[in-house]
């Protein structure tokens, strides 16, 4: 992706040259122009989807997928990305069919950006370009500047201001080459080719890019640079390994190909398996590549006139108002009596709210003389609560809720708990040992364990029709089981096995109550019968 923008600031500013007129109706015809290039196959795919999902998705993934649709046509995934999954990286990325368009946000944004900039330019200093040179540069310099600082990473791999400096090196590229490029056959570039093109090898197919990951993004962002400026004016320009027939049509057919692949592998992990054999992968690039293949002749590469865009507007509106009745319905359309929800009883973000309803504890203890006791964490500790809530003990003790220790309102009460609950996801002992030194003489703190139960529910709902369905078990993502082994060892008596109560003999753990209920919805936070299945487990006696 960081390859492609700066490919994609080199070309844009290259079509954008080639016309004199700097007009804002000149830059809105070629905005339009990109949208017309990107909406029909996009829509077309979000269709397939949304059927694919009324068939076969969970609820809370389906009603994910909905957002996704919707923020993809108005090119904003990545802002959403940003606000929900955060992190590209998440495991649950690899079963969203959509995430890929978070890109898609990115670029239409540099876009518009580009436009605007090129317009105001125009009118000012005129078709010269060194003034697009020194505006790219400072415009480049101060996003590259944001990028390498402190900051959240998820930020600064979905938003356009920490990724505007690759759209602007690409374009800097072509205006250096507009002002000062001539053709050259010398030896010294035909070497910083090769050498830009090594480079660009070991780091696609090495963990080199592990190793300091901002940095390596921009070292790819100037090998790519060095071979967008070289490659035109060298000798190489005609050779037929770095320019030939099927390198172009692989090169044209290059969104088609992109649009597909998450979708596929997305849909194949979701609906079959999620450990691809070798036979599998073949199949999978297989079934891209004639998807791609049918996508850039029938749908890329058709000219759309007037009443092609009045179809695609109405189509546009049709998928949006379908993808936003999905999220109104929080992906329900039949009854799931495993997650307690019919047709009927469905509410928008309904598993969140009920993790979060654990808020309203988040206030002083109430001094009625019960036992009191504090649950400090992120939403594993509001999980807690609502197990807390849920258990038999739930009128006898006096709850208050903390997101963590920090601030002085979260202190008071701490030192003033009898118990003291942790329950944090990414627990650490640096946490647990911050709220040790605010609590007082006498009082005890008991760690809650951490929770998972896979990488994808999805996995476990494909199997519906199966008899053994509620019985099914799912193996843990890696490093969760380690953590709690470790953390129950250092803790001993104080500390709650969450993961225990549900781990099987294989290693593997349940996904359903006794009563066949899902324990968790998302994998990682417990319905409101996953709260009951441990409010009835844990030896509550314990903490009297």
């Amino acid at each position: 992706m960081d390859v492609f923008l700066v490919i994609a600031g080199y070309m844009t500013a290259k079509s954008l040259w080639k016309s004199a007129d700097k007009s804002i109706r000149s830059g809105a015809g070629w905005l339009k122009d990109r949208l017309i290039r990107m909406l029909p196959l996009l829509l077309i795919a979000e269709l397939i989807l949304l059927l694919y999902g009324l068939l076969l998705m969970m609820p809370d993934d389906y009603e994910n997928l909905a957002q996704s649709v919707v923020a993809s046509n108005v090119f904003a995934n990545n802002i959403l990305a940003e606000m929900t999954i955060k992190s590209y990286w998440n495991v649950a990325n690899a079963y969203r069919p959509l995430m890929h368009t978070w890109f898609l946000g990115v670029l239409m944004q540099a876009y518009i950006i580009f436009v605007v900039c090129d317009i105001i330019i125009g009118r000012f200093r005129g078709k010269r370009p060194g003034a697009y040179i020194a505006f790219w540069a400072i415009l480049s310099a101060v996003s590259l500047f944001l990028y390498l600082s402190g900051g959240n990473h998820g930020s600064k791999y979905y938003l356009i201001q920490y990724r505007i400096f690759e759209f602007g090196i690409g374009s800097l590229v072509f205006y250096l080459q507009a002002k000062f490029g001539r053709k050259t056959d010398g030896a010294l570039g035909g070497a910083a080719i090769i050498v830009a093109y090594a480079g660009l090898l070991i780091m696609l197919f090495t963990n080199l890019i592990d190793l300091k990951m901002r940095y390596m993004v921009v070292l790819a962002d100037i090998l790519t640079a060095v071979l967008a400026y070289l490659l035109p004016l060298s000798a190489f320009s005609g050779n037929r390994v770095f320019f030939n027939k099927p390198l172009a049509i692989i090169g044209s057919a290059s969104f088609s190909i992109y649009i597909w692949y998450q979708i596929v592998t997305a849909v194949g992990r979701y609906s079959f398996t999620d450990d691809f054999k070798f036979w599998q992968c073949i199949l999978i690039i297989l079934i891209i590549g004639v998807l791609a293949w049918l996508s850039y002749r029938y749908i890329e590469k058709a000219r759309i006139g007037r009443k092609g865009i009045i179809m695609l507007g109405s189509m546009f509106v049709l998928i949006n108002i379908g993808a936003l009745t999905v999220y109104a319905r929080a992906g329900v359309f039949y009854d799931i009596p495993e997650l307690e929800v019919t047709k009927g009883n469905a509410q928008t973000q309904m598993w969140a709210a009920y993790c979060d309803s654990a808020y309203q504890f988040e206030k002083p203890f109430d001094e009625n003389g019960k036992p009191k006791w504090m649950v400090v964490g992120n939403s594993f500790g509001r999980d807690f609560v609502n197990i807390i809530r849920e258990s038999e003990i739930a009128d006898s003790v006096n709850i208050s809720y903390a997101y963590d220790y920090y601030s002085d309102e979260y202190a008071d009460r701490i030192h003033c708990a009898d118990i003291v609950f942790v329950a944090n996801s990414g627990l650490s002992e640096e946490f647990v040992n911050g709220i040790k030194a605010l609590m007082r003489d006498g009082a005890r703190i008991v760690i809650a364990g951490e929770k998972n139960f896979g990488e994808c529910n999805g996995q476990v709902f494909r199997n519906r029709n199966k008899r053994d369905y509620l019985q099914s078990t799912i193996a843990m993502r890696p490093g969760y089981d380690e953590r709690n082994e470790e953390f129950k060892r250092i803790y001993k008596d104080d500390f709650i096995d969450l993961i225990g109560m549900v781990k099987q003999p294989d290693g593997r753990v349940r996904v359903f109550t006794d009563d066949g209920l899902f324990i968790s919805q998302d994998c990682l936070h417990l319905t409101r019968a996953g709260a009951r299945f441990y409010a009835r487990r844990i030896n509550w006696n314990l903490f009297n």
